[in-house]
C-alpha cells in the first residue's frame, strides 16, 4: 500500500492535482470561519444616499442620556411587519441601553393596546407606541412616511419621517417637554391653522396658543417662542413695550411680514429694534434656476447657517411667494449679530412701481441681491451680560400655506421646523427631519455621453482584446 502511495506521489499531476485540493480546502474552510466570525459582530453599512436606516448623532445623544426605560411597540400583524420601519427601530434597541422593542400582534395582545387606547387616540396597526415611565406616546402609520399628493389627488411616498417622529417621542415620554408657542393676535394676523401646519407642528411635539397683548399684562412664562406672523394692523407701544420687555429678558421670536401694497407693512416697528427695515415694494427673479412658475415665486439661496444645514443635505428648496427684503440698518445695536439665511442672486430686483405689471426688470426697480431671511441673536459672554436671545425675521410668511399647484413644499415646512428648533435653542429641540426618497437623475452633457460610450464600447474592450491577445501568444511560445 505504501509503495503504491509513493508511486503515486511520484507522478506530478497527481502530486500537484492532491496541492491544489489541500489549498482549496483551506480556503473554503477558511472562507466559512469567517463568515461564522463576522456574523458575531453587527457589521452593517447604509448605503443609501441619505442614510435612510441609520440614526442621527441627535437621536444617539438622546438615547446616551436616557434616564429610565422606554419601550417601544410596534404594532404589527403576524407576517406583515414592514421591514424598513422595523430595521431602523431595530437601531434604537442596539444604540440605547434603556430602549427595548418589541413587535406586538394587536390581535393576539388586546390588553396591552388597550392600555394605549382612549375616545381620542387609538392605536391601530401599523402604528408606532413609545412608552416611558409616566407617560407614551402613539405615532399613526401615516406619520412615518411624507405623503405628496398629485394634482389628481394621488398619494406619492416621498420620504421616511420615522426618526424625527420616535426620537421627538422618546424625548417627550422621557422629559415630558413640550416648547410652548404663542401667537401674537389682535392685529389681523394669519395663525398655524390658517397655515394648516398646527398638526404638523403637534406632531414635532410643539403647543400653540393666541396671546392677545391688549388684554395680558406680559408675554406668559412659559413661552418657549413669540410668533408674529404678518400683522396688518398697528402695534401699539403698549404692546411694542411687552414684547420687547420678553426678548430683552432672554425670550425667543420668530417675525413675519409679507406685502400687503404698502411700503411699511405693520411689523416694521419691531424689526428696527432689532437693526431690520422692511424693503420697499415686492422681490421678483430673473436667474431661471431660482424662481419657480413666475418671477415672483423665489427659491432663494440657502446660506450657510444651522437653520438651513439640513435642507442642504436632504437637496430641499424654499419657496417663497411675492416675498419683500429686509435691510440692515446703520443704526442698530452693536451686541446684535445678524446673520442672512435667504438670498435672492444678485439678478433680482425689487418692484416699487405698483402699477407696472411687467414681468421683466424696468428702470425704477432696486436690483438686488436681496435678503429675505436674517438670524438675529445676542449672545451672553460674560456674567454681567444682559441674557442672550434668538430673533429670526422673515420677508415671508404665506409660504407656510399651499402653494398653487405644488400644495405645502416640504423644504418651506422643514425650514419652519428648523428655524423653531434654531430659535428655542434648548437641549429638548429636536432638529432631524425626514429623510426624502427623492433621487437626482444623471444628467449628462454631450461631451460626457461621447466619452463614457468611448471609455464601454471602446477602451474597455480594446484592452481586454489586446490582453487576450498577448497572454494567447505567450502561450502558444511555450
Amino acid at each position: 500500500m505504501m509503495q503504491i502511495l509513493r508511486t503515486l506521489l511520484k507522478d506530478k499531476k497527481i502530486r500537484y492535482g492532491g496541492y491544489a485540493a489541500i489549498i482549496t480546502l483551506c480556503v473554503l474552510g477558511g472562507l466559512v470561519f469567517a463568515n461564522l466570525l463576522i456574523q458575531q459582530f453587527p457589521l452593517e453599512i447604509d448605503l443609501t444616499k441619505n442614510k435612510l436606516f441609520s440614526l442621527s448623532g441627535q437621536t444617539k445623544k438622546v438615547l446616551s442620556g436616557l434616564q429610565e426605560p422606554v419601550n417601544i411597540y410596534a404594532l404589527y400583524p403576524a407576517g406583515k411587519e414592514e421591514l424598513s420601519i422595523i430595521e431602523v427601530l431595530q437601531k434604537y434597541e442596539q444604540i440605547g441601553k434603556k430602549v427595548s422593542l418589541e413587535i406586538i400582534d394587536p390581535d393576539l395582545n388586546p390588553g396591552l393596546v388597550a392600555r394605549f387606547t382612549s375616545d381620542e387616540e387609538k392605536a391601530e396597526n401599523g402604528s408606532i407606541i413609545v412608552e416611558g415611565s409616566s407617560r407614551f406616546r402613539i405615532i399613526p402609520y401615516m406619520e412615518l412616511y411624507n405623503i405628496r399628493y398629485t394634482p389628481q389627488g394621488q398619494p406619492q411616498v416621498t420620504g421616511m419621517q420615522i426618526e424625527p417622529r420616535v426620537t421627538q417621542a422618546i424625548k417627550y415620554v422621557s422629559s415630558g417637554y413640550n416648547p410652548k408657542i404663542y401667537q401674537l393676535t389682535g392685529h389681523g394676523e394669519y395663525s398655524l391653522e390658517e397655515y394648516g401646519i398646527l398638526s404638523i407642528l403637534e406632531s414635532e411635539s410643539y403647543e400653540a396658543d393666541n396671546l392677545n397683548l391688549l388684554i395680558s399684562e406680559e408675554v406668559p412664562e412659559d413661552a418657549s417662542i413669540l410668533l408674529v406672523a404678518s400683522p396688518k394692523h398697528q402695534i401699539s407701544d403698549e404692546e411694542l413695550k411687552k414684547i420687547y420687555g420678553y426678548v430683552d429678558n432672554g425670550g425667543r421670536m420668530i417675525v413675519m411680514v409679507d406685502f400687503i401694497g404698502e411700503p411699511s407693512p405693520a411689523g416694521a416697528s419691531i424689526l428696527q429694534s432689532y437693526g431690520l427695515q422692511i424693503g420697499e415694494g415686492f422681490l421678483m427673479e430673473k436667474e431661471a434656476k431660482r424662481y419657480v412658475n413666475s418671477p415672483l415665486f423665489i427659491v432663494p439661496e440657502l446660506q450657510d447657517h444651522e437653520i438651513t444645514k439640513p435642507l442642504q443635505e436632504n437637496d430641499l428648496n424654499v419657496v417663497t411667494p411675492n416675498a419683500v427684503s429686509l435691510i440692515k440698518t446703520e443704526r442698530r445695536p452693536r451686541s446684535l449679530e445678524l446673520t442672512p439665511i435667504l438670498l435672492t442672486s444678485d439678478q433680482a430686483w425689487s418692484r416699487t412701481d405698483m402699477e407696472n405689471s411687467s414681468l421683466l426688470r424696468q428702470p425704477g426697480d432696486l436690483p438686488g441681491p436681496h435678503t429675505i431671511a436674517w438670524a438675529i441673536e445676542r449672545q451672553k459672554y460674560n456674567e454681567g451680560d444682559p441674557p442672550a436671545f434668538r430673533v429670526t425675521a422673515m420677508g415671508n410668511s404665506i409660504f407656510l400655506g399651499p402653494i398653487p399647484p405644488y400644495g405645502q413644499i416640504k423644504g418651506n415646512i422643514d425650514f419652519f421646523l428648523n428655524t423653531l428648533s434654531w430659535v428655542n435653542e434648548g437641549e429638548e429641540s429636536v432638529t432631524i427631519r425626514s429623510k426624502s426618497f427623492y433621487r437626482s437623475p444623471l444628467q449628462l452633457t454631450a461631451f460626457q455621453l461621447y466619452l463614457y460610450a468611448g471609455i464601454i464600447i471602446i477602451l474597455i474592450p480594446g484592452l481586454l482584446l489586446v490582453t487576450g491577445l498577448i497572454v494567447w501568444i505567450r502561450r502558444r511560445n511555450l
